[in-house]
């Protein structure tokens, strides 16, 4: 058997074992797979053997002769020597700390009660927990420590938070968590002083590789860009599409005292937020759609918070699925809000939960949501809801509602004046009093800029999320970009098949093009005023990453409009799809401020290497997916041509996609040892990235499998490929879960 056979036979082991670990994970545990197969002598074995077959490979094919190769796969050499010098010599475990003690040990995480000596002593002298302004959403946790070096006697003093260690003669502690009862923050610590350099080592030697591999003259990334076949494919596609009385018949105000009101400020979701933004998902959580009738949403939450007993009896509330329980009570969608009550005032779904306390089938999963809707309604009627009033409390702000007890330090003036406005407010509307309603809402907009401080939003920031919440950028733009998509490739294999091109053709891809550069401009106002209202790169979520996904695409498809016909039907079906994906999934498209281990720069740097690398990947299968097409067709001359040059296309985007997905994943080891102390924990999206850059690397590898040489072949492994990309993202997110799931989020 040659070594290239036996290098295939172990390479595909390795992706077959790690694969099946996921879903045994999913099954059993983390800790059952780390103890039986991650942390085995045979998984490290099938490695080693690995690195010593490839090494002799490399040696035989004489790769010492190409500089920008051979440090590629050293890089993968040092990598893997890091990890296996990290799983034999690397301690970690924990330490504990109360205010003004002093720890000269930390507790081994091995299972026995084992304490190690440290070089240093340390002492807690504070904790801080900071909050983003106005709320009680944590921004950071910070300890501020003394530090002593046992060698010397020298003391330093040292701020541990989210992302930010303390490293120290070979040992690094991490911030983990803080027990507010007992007031005790514990500390992640971890040795590792040889694995974690020589691990580096090798991120630094890859991404200097890819670099070299890409920028190379005599590369093949830079011959692949000499092809006459692919300046032949230019084909110019180009840019842009895309006071009358207070009260209305009873139910609600008009829609200028609406606004009036959705302009007041709210803590909402973990942040401060205008009322109209949680207008919109209240009705879009109680009906389903973003209005209701002729309503807007502010006009639909006013109306439920002064006329509640009209609103009790219209059928609104969407029912998503059919429930036995449902239809034994006589309750169908859409339903009102007095159906799930008794004459007598009894809840009628409470008998439900005294049966079904678990929630755990599909049944009881459709009752919890109907659940969740009567009660979101009844804290809009009590007052809960809406946390409007801010208070100042140890040189923090915070916001509460009206039905909240109220700190003892608060001025009674102040208490009442908390207490009663919103039922001032609801008389004067009551009353059809234009000039106390007008009155109130200026007093609350008042009160809220003079005790809000810093936490309260700018008029500029109110008007820019006001206008986000206005418009359905989503929704619109996957209905525009799917529908121009379908015409678009439909006209481009006509004209494929004709194998000329008229001046209608010219035209048409043209208007395509200006229509994509539309879209793609519209989704990049969305874009920019999410992160201009949450303050951060919308990135966090599955939402938003289907968001800046789409949003690649199309900026994909507009850089290289010029060297494929089909890129821009592609640009326009794929991010069509995409956006689809983050209106009809179960992705949350509320803004909300980021978990403090989500605030850092390389994790932002991570998603969009991985997310661009996913975008040039997802355009190598739409490619194959044509050639595979073209390859039934009659014309087997042209067919073949059109393959090959698809193929050649299909290269010029994975090289450098394979590039950003390696540099990426390693990037994110980067993220995680800064912020867990662990680079690599196979995690199973983790484990399905690594995976697919394995799987796609073999495309690259021409001279030692041949069959890649031929497009059909190649076309077929790049659609087969693509599915541990789909199991990567969706997989991942919805099934496997773990640490990078955000199927919820």
């Amino acid at each position: 058997m040659k070594l290239k056979h036996i290098i295939i036979i172990i390479l595909s082991a390795l992706l077959i074992i790690i694969g099946a670990a996921t879903f045994i994970e999913k099954i059993h545990s983390t800790t059952f797979v780390a103890d039986t197969i991650y942390g085995t002598w045979w998984f490290a074995t099938l490695w080693i053997t690995l690195v010593i077959s490839g090494s002799i490979y490399l040696w035989q094919k004489q790769l010492y002769k190409r500089l920008a190769s051979i440090l590629l796969h050293f890089s993968f050499i040092i990598i893997l020597l890091g990890a296996l010098i990290t799983a034999l010599t690397a301690k970690q475990g924990y330490l504990t700390l109360s205010t003004d003690d002093e720890m000269t040990m930390f507790t081994a995480s091995s299972g026995a009660k084992e304490y190690i000596d440290m070089p240093i002593t340390i002492r807690l002298d504070k904790f801080e927990q900071k909050y983003y302004p106005g709320t009680k959403t944590p921004e950071d946790f910070i300890d501020h420590l003394t530090v002593t070096d046992k060698q010397t006697g020298k003391s330093f003093g040292y701020k541990i938070s989210m992302n930010h260690i303390l490293s120290y003669r070979g040992m690094r502690f991490y911030q983990s968590s803080y027990n507010p009862s007992e007031r005790t923050s514990t500390l992640s610590v971890y040795t590792d002083p040889w694995g974690i350099m020589i691990t580096y080592t090798g991120y630094f030697l890859l991404i200097i590789s890819f670099f070299l591999l890409l920028a190379s003259p005599k590369g093949y990334f830079r011959k692949l860009l000499r092809n006459p076949l692919l300046r032949r494919g230019a084909f110019v596609l180009g840019l842009l599409i895309l006071s009358p009385h207070l009260f209305a018949a009873g139910r609600t105000l008009p829609k200028e005292d609406a606004v009036r009101l959705g302009r007041l400020q709210v803590l909402y979701n973990g942040r401060i937020a205008p009322l109209q933004t949680l207008a919109y998902d209240f009705c879009q959580k109680i009906t389903g759609k973003r209005s209701y009738q002729h309503l807007t949403p502010e006009q639909l939450l006013c109306g439920w918070l002064f006329w509640p007993e009209t609103w009790e009896q219209e059928p609104m509330i969407k029912i998503k699925k059919k429930s036995t329980f449902t239809h034994q009570l006589g309750i169908s969608s859409p339903a009102s809000f007095s159906d799930f009550f008794t004459p007598q005032g009894n809840y009628r779904l409470e008998s439900y939960w005294m049966q079904h306390p678990q929630m755990n089938s599909p049944e009881e999963a459709t009752v919890s949501e109907i659940d969740e809707k009567i009660q979101l309604i009844s804290m809009l009627r009590q007052g809960s809801l809406l946390k409007l009033y801010p208070l100042r409390e140890n040189n923090h702000i915070v916001w509460y509602a009206q039905t909240d007890t109220l700190p003892q330090s608060v001025p009674s003036a102040q208490q009442l004046f908390i207490k009663n406005i919103m039922g001032i407010l609801t008389q004067a509307v009551v009353n059809s009093d234009q000039l106390q309603f007008n009155y109130i809402i200026d007093k609350l907009q008042k009160y809220q800029k003079k005790e809000g401080g810093i936490s309260c939003l700018t008029e500029t920031k109110v008007d820019i999320e006001t206008c986000y919440n206005r418009f359905p950028f989503t929704t619109l733009l996957y209905r525009l970009n799917l529908t121009l998509g379908i015409v678009a490739l439909t006209v481009c294999f006509v004209r494929l098949l004709r194998q000329q091109q008229t001046v209608v053709d010219k035209k048409l891809f043209l208007l395509f093009l200006i229509l994509l550069i539309g879209s793609f401009f519209i989704l990049s106002s969305e874009m920019g005023m999410r992160m201009y209202i949450s303050g951060r790169l919308p990135m966090s979520n599955g939402y938003e990453t289907m968001i800046f996904l789409a949003w690649l695409v199309m900026l994909t498809a507009i850089i290289f409009c010029h060297k494929m016909m089909f890129i821009v039907p592609f640009g326009l079906l794929l991010s069509g799809f995409c956006l689809l994906v983050a209106t009809l999934g179960k992705m949350n498209p509320q803004i909300t401020n980021q978990v403090p281990v989500l605030n850092s720069p390389i994790l932002s740097l991570h998603v969009s290497l991985i997310m661009i690398a996913y975008t040039l990947l997802t355009f190598t299968f739409l490619n194959a997916l044509t050639a595979i097409i073209l390859s039934t067709s009659r014309h087997k001359q042209i067919a073949k041509q059109q393959m090959e040059k698809l193929k050649l296309m299909s290269q010029f985007f994975a090289y450098p996609a394979l590039a950003m997905l390696g540099i990426g994943i390693f990037v994110g080891a980067i993220w995680a040892n800064l912020s867990w102390g662990r680079y690599w924990s196979w995690d199973p999206k983790e484990s399905w990235a690594l995976i697919s850059f394995i799987v796609y690397s073999a495309t690259v590898h021409e001279e030692s499998f041949s069959a890649f040489k031929k497009p059909l072949f190649y076309h077929l492994y790049m659609v087969l490929a693509f599915l541990t990309i789909l199991m990567t993202y969706f997989g991942v997110n919805y099934f496997l879960g773990g640490m990078h799931s955000y199927a919820n989020n």
